[in-house]
């Protein structure tokens, strides 16, 4: 269960019938603390206010009679910055372990307002048939970084970004790096299993 939450590279939690906590993955524990505890295995919400909608959530998303509901969506307030946004989608297939216990009813996504979802350099290779390096100079423009910045951050000659950026707005089909730029923020953090 592990393996599949960290290959998916997301903040996600698995949750099972009771709403408790069964799996996490290592990018959900980066919002511990600021939305989100975990409190004797169970979600709760930073602010006291949000977690009886949290609650709500988490109760609706496991019910045996919700299991063809689709996703529910709540923003929990944080210490700071955005919302932090919890997707909640239903575990349809209902699993049971070798001792009969129910498996996982329940997936959250915690989604940052405030951190863009950032594509590997893998995805941005696969998905425009990019070079390693293209892909990186890909992945920093993405995260809005100018060809200056770019150029520093790699060590590189401002020219040779320039001769990426032209390479780069030809395999994308993009004539700026503002345009490259919102490409990058509507790929998937990762690719499906079974892709290079």
């Amino acid at each position: 269960m592990m393996q599949t939450l960290t290959a998916i590279d997301r903040a996600a939690v698995l949750l099972d019938g009771s709403s408790r906590v069964v799996a996490m993955s290592e990018r959900a524990y980066d919002h511990m603390g600021d939305g989100v505890v975990i409190v004797l295995g169970r979600f709760r919400a930073t602010d006291r206010g949000a977690d009886p909608a949290l609650q709500q959530m988490l109760a609706a998303l496991v019910r045996t009679e919700r299991q063809e509901a689709g996703e529910i969506v709540l923003p929990l307030p944080r210490r700071a910055g955005r919302p932090l946004i919890l997707r909640g989608k239903p575990i349809t297939t209902l699993d049971h372990d070798d001792d009969g216990v129910d498996g996982p009813r329940a997936l959250i996504l915690l989604e940052s307002l405030d951190e863009p979802p950032e594509p590997s350099v893998a995805t941005l290779r696969v998905a425009f048939g990019l070079t390693p390096a293209e892909a990186e100079v890909a992945s920093l423009i993405g995260k809005g970084d100018s060809a200056p910045a770019v150029s520093q951050r790699l060590g590189i000659a401002l020219s040779t970004v320039r001769t990426h950026l032209k390479a780069l707005f030809a395999k994308t089909d993009t004539n700026s790096q503002t345009h490259l730029a919102l490409l990058i923020s509507r790929l998937p953090t990762a690719l499906p299993s079974g892709r290079p």
